[in-house]
């Protein structure tokens, strides 16, 4: 939605003034915005941090399209569903209305066949690092993927440390996780295809 990352300070003026002034911009509403979900443990038992680490407040940049994660077809804080959700979760769009000076008329998107607006998902590049294919678009939440420091280190990387793991004397092995997106591409097809396409050729992967 936004080419360059705006600055934190911007989000924190968006925050303060949630409510009471309106702007082109959201804050994004990942769960590593909100303390109470960032700090929470994978399993009781194990008492493993969870990944995901509190972030402050983001601009949300990246507009995720209303089909939600590639898994679950959702996301942990809920689509912005116009009429319904806050105002606060919609920019305001352009073109300014002419006709029109309510806020409702103003964050109201517009389709070409008159049908009721899509669902929002909005997120910051910080809440998508790891978990989203910057060619198709695909992306995967926090409940589906769980994006941590193992599961984004290759496979050597992985193996090595588990072996690592076995020789120094522990009983507590990390399994090997699946890696969904790498270098910003997704493992399962753009990743892939671009191998295939760069095989032989020269280029990067010739």
């Amino acid at each position: 939605m936004i080419a360059k990352r705006p600055s934190a300070d911007w989000a924190d003026i968006v925050q303060a003034c949630e409510g009471l002034i309106a702007f082109d911009a959201i804050l994004c509403r990942g769960p590593r915005h909100d303390p109470n979900k960032a700090y929470t443990k994978e399993s009781a038992a194990g008492g493993v941090p969870h990944p995901a680490s509190f972030l402050r407040p983001a601009i949300a940049t990246v507009a995720l399209g209303p089909a939600g994660c590639e898994t679950c077809h959702s996301c942990p804080e809920g689509a912005a569903v116009f009429g319904r959700s806050p105002q606060s979760h919609f920019p305001l769009l352009s073109p300014v209305p002419l006709h029109g000076s309510s806020l409702r008329a103003a964050q109201l998107p517009h389709t070409t066949d008159g049908s009721t607006p899509p669902p929002l998902i909005a997120r910051c590049e910080d809440c998508l690092k790891g978990r989203w294919c910057e060619r198709c678009h695909k992306w995967w939440d926090e409940d589906c993927y769980a994006g941590s420091t193992i599961a984004q280190r290759t496979e050597l990387q992985q193996t090595e440390l588990t072996e690592s793991l076995q020789t120094s004397g522990t009983s507590h092995l990390i399994p090997k996780q699946t890696i969904k997106v790498h270098m910003g591409l997704c493992i399962e097809a753009c990743l892939v295809g671009e191998m295939e396409a760069g095989a032989g050729s020269n280029g990067m992967w010739g």
